[in-house]
This record gives structure tokens, C-alpha cells and sequence, in this order.
């Protein structure tokens, strides 16, 4: 079974329960608020959750009768994206997001009850109004925070403070990009976006960290276009990602070399400014292509010298980071975790699968000396949107301490 099909099951597998939970405890209280109309609430509130989740229906019957291909590598957002595919992840972030609360509402629910017994009725029927006005609010925060998150492209603004930093580096401006991952969902309004943050940035340098597309290579040359069209004042820099070994590799890394990038695998960059050196060392750590401990001590040892020494990398791996920082790198650039992409926050605290792989899955990180920074990235991968991880370009401007 193709590997988005797979993970909407697990997500499915994970959103059940509170899917049940939530769908109950809504079905009383629409209950006790329409008594008189206690048969079309329960069908209005299970024929709502068949609906929202079509989408693994939709997987089992496709894969089953061969045609997934089609839906997998569509190259258009099409009317079953708008009815199955959205209202799905829609419908899970909502579920999710509000089983926490539920569960405080029923013990809540479950306490009061037992102590009050004058007006017992009107405190059902407003506790029930409640729980009604906050699954509508809660929807409609998915819709809103989704739409910002998923269509802007935001520029968070880091300082990478190095000690003996000479002052001609000292302003100069990187910025940093990842998981552009053109797709059916990445298209003009993410792209634009893209490129009016990239353009406000004007980096002296601007580093990739991998990930063109989301897979196939129907959208290669499109990828490409979009990173050819971008500037940077003195050099454009690269490494591989995940899904571009997935896709074609050698096909990504030729056409960016082709319009002027500089394609790192496994390999050291020395670049020139104002009578300065600064080393960028490209490592390729995927999924597919781990490098070793071995290499990677033969790599970063055989590292020329320079004022200041960059290392980027596709996955902000714990060795890797390790490494970079006993062989002195000053900055360490990653991307791959798209900042979990989909991050809940129940009662304030932060939820998302992407910290079970990595407690560095986001923003910046100084380490003893070495400055980590994990972008967002721009697009998206199995999951067509994003909530509370959004879209971003980071800008990362060295200073003296």
C-alpha cells in the first residue's frame, strides 16, 4: 500500500477513539438542547463523522481496485481533494484538538451534576450550549489558522551570534529554505508567497535544505523553475533530501547546477567575502542515505578552515548535530520536520508526531558554540495542510558577541 495511503489509516486509527468520545458527548447535549428531536440529532452527528472521514473509505476502495496511482500523483486540486480529502484533515484536526477538552467537560459535567440538585436542568442545558458553541468556535479556529498557515509564507528573524566573528561578516544574511515540495497543493498563491518573502529577505546567501518535490518527477522542472528564479548575493547553495532521492536526485541536483546553484553531497564549499572564507559543508542524511559515524568524522575532520563554518543537512539528525559541534562548526542548518506541520496545543501544552523523532524540530537552538536552525520549510507532505507549524523562510543574520 502506497505510503500516503498508510499514514491516512494511521491517522484514522488515531482520530477513532476521539472521534466516539466527541460524537457521543455532542449527540446528548444536542439531545438535552432539542429534546423533540432526538432522532434527527444523532443521525444530523454520525451522518457529519461518516462524512468527514470518506477519505480512508475512499483509500481502501481505490487500492483495492488499483487505480490509487491516479489520486496519488494527480497534478491538479480536484473536486474529490474539496469533498474527501480536506474535509477529512479538517474534521481530524478538529476531533483531535477538542477530545482534550471533552474529557474536561464530561468530568466537569460529572461533578456538578452530582452536587447540584435544584436547576439541575438548566445547568444540562447551558453546560450542553457550551459544548456546542465550542466545537463551532473550534472548527472554525482550524479553518482560519489553517488558511494562514498553509497559503503564507512568514519570515522569522534569527541572530547567529559567533564568538570572534570578524566584523566584515558581521550583518551578513542568510536565508534559509526547505521542503519547497511542489505538488498539487503547492502552486501560484504558495509560490507567490514564497517569493515576496524571499525578495523582502535579499540574503547574501541562501541555502536549500533539500526536499524539491513531494514525489514523482512531474513537478521537477516546475521546482526547478522556482528555485532558478530566486537571488542571493553572493551564492546559492544546496543539499538532497528525502523525497528528492525518492523522486530523481541526479535530475534535481543537475538542474539547479545548470542555473548557477552549488549542489553539496557529502562535500565542502568555500566562498569568498570581503577577504573572509566561510565553509559550507553540505551533508546528506536521509532517510535512504544515512552517512555513518565514520564518514561523517572523515568528512567534518577533513573540513578546510575558514572564519565561519556552516554545515547543512537535510535532517537535523542527533549525530549530525553532535559532530557539528565537536568539530566546531559555528551554525547548523536543517529542515525535513516542516515544524511537525500539524502541532496541537491542548490546555497550552505542544503535541506533534514529529517530536517523537526529534526534540529539535523547530526554530532555533544554541548548543554549547553551535547555532541550530530548523526551518518549516514551505510545502507540505501527506497531510495538505498545516495548523500552528506555518510556512516560513528563515533569516538568519550573523552578529559578534
Amino acid at each position: 500500500m502506497p505510503w500516503p495511503y498508510r499514514m491516512t489509516l494511521i491517522a484514522l486509527a488515531f482520530v477513532a477513539l476521539p472521534y466516539i468520545f466527541v460524537s457521543w458527548r455532542l449527540i446528548k447535549a444536542l439531545k438535552i438542547l432539542l429534546p423533540q428531536y432526538q432522532r434527527r440529532v444523532k443521525r444530523l452527528v454520525i451522518g457529519s463523522a461518516i462524512f468527514l472521514n470518506l477519505l480512508p473509505v475512499f483509500v481502501v476502495v481505490t487500492y483495492l481496485t488499483g487505480s490509487s496511482s491516479r489520486f496519488i500523483y494527480g497534478t491538479e486540486v480536484n473536486f474529490l481533494d474539496i469533498l474527501v480529502v480536506f474535509p477529512f484533515w479538517l474534521g481530524f484536526l478538529t476531533i483531535f484538538e477538542s477530545f482534550f477538552y471533552f474529557i474536561l467537560f464530561s468530568i466537569i459535567d460529572l461533578v456538578i451534576s452530582k452536587r447540584i440538585n435544584e436547576n439541575k436542568i438548566i445547568w444540562q442545558r447551558r453546560f450542553s450550549a457550551i459544548k456546542i458553541i465550542f466545537i463551532i468556535l473550534m472548527f472554525c479556529n482550524v479553518l482560519i489558522v489553517t488558511a494562514i498557515d498553509t497559503y503564507t509564507v512568514k519570515t522569522t528573524e534569527f541572530n547567529a551570534v559567533i564568538e570572534k566573528l570578524p566584523s566584515e561578516l558581521d550583518g551578513l544574511k542568510i536565508a534559509l529554505v526547505g521542503d519547497l515540495q511542489i505538488d498539487r497543493f503547492t502552486q501560484e498563491t504558495k509560490i507567490k508567497a514564497f517569493y515576496d518573502a524571499l525578495n523582502q529577505s535579499n540574503p547574501d546567501l541562501l541555502l536549500f535544505a533539500g526536499d524539491l518535490v513531494t514525489r514523482g518527477t512531474f513537478y521537477i522542472p516546475q521546482g526547478l523553475n522556482v528555485l532558478c528564479d530566486t537571488k542571493a548575493n553572493i551564492e546559492r547553495i544546496a543539499c538532497v533530501g528525502d523525497h528528492d532521492i525518492w523522486s530523481n536526485a541526479q535530475q534535481i541536483s543537475r538542474g539547479l547546477v545548470n542555473c548557477g546553484w552549488i549542489f553539496l553531497d557529502n562535500q565542502h564549499h568555500l566562498t569568498g567575502f570581503q577577504g573572509k572564507q566561510i565553509l559550507i559543508t553540505g551533508v546528506t542524511y536521509v532517510y535512504s542515505r544515512r552517512s555513518n559515524p565514520d564518514r561523517l568524522k572523515q568528512l567534518l575532520g577533513d573540513a578546510p578552515t575558514a572564519d565561519v563554518k556552516i554545515l547543512l543537512v537535510h535532517q537535523p539528525s542527533r549525530l549530525v548535530i553532535d559532530f557539528a559541534r565537536q568539530y566546531g562548526y559555528h551554525i547548523m542548518l536543517a529542515g525535513h520536520t516542516h515544524g511537525g506541520q500539524i502541532v496541537f496545543k491542548p490546555f497550552g501544552l505542544t503535541l506533534t508526531p514529529t517530536m517523537f523523532e526529534n526534540n529539535y524540530y523547530s526554530g532555533f537552538f544554541l548548543l554549547d558554540k553551535l547555532n541550530l536552525f530548523i526551518t518549516n520549510g514551505i510545502g507540505l507532505t501527506m497531510i495538505p495542510l498545516r495548523y500552528r507549524a506555518p510556512a516560513e523562510i528563515q533569516q538568519i543574520t550573523l552578529r559578534k558577541n
